[in-house]
């Protein structure tokens, strides 16, 4: 792969006309700050769940050459309701 290879493009979504770093990922998700639901944690504290964007990583090859490219899937609201989370132990 070259260098010029090893950033690809994002196309739709949020982060349309971004670049990103090339990896064997098929899906990046991204969290969206914007649309978040407080949980309460196990610990009595309060946490965030947040909204997610998915993009999914595409080649498209004519011969030899291949260009690689994320492009937007859906997004996945983070919950609708407070409720209780456990914390790892």
């Amino acid at each position: 792969m070259s260098d010029e290879q090893d950033i690809v493009p994002v196309i739709g979504g949020p982060k349309d006309g971004e670049a990103v770093q090339w990896s064997t990922c098929q899906f990046y998700t991204f969290p969206d700050s914007k649309d978040r639901v407080a949980v309460a944690l196990e610990d009595g504290s309060i946490g965030y769940l947040f909204g997610e964007h998915t993009y999914e990583m595409k080649c498209y090859a004519k011969g030899d050459e291949r260009k690689y490219q994320l492009e937007y899937v859906r997004y996945k609201k983070p919950g609708t309701a407070l409720r209780m989370v456990r914390t790892p132990q």
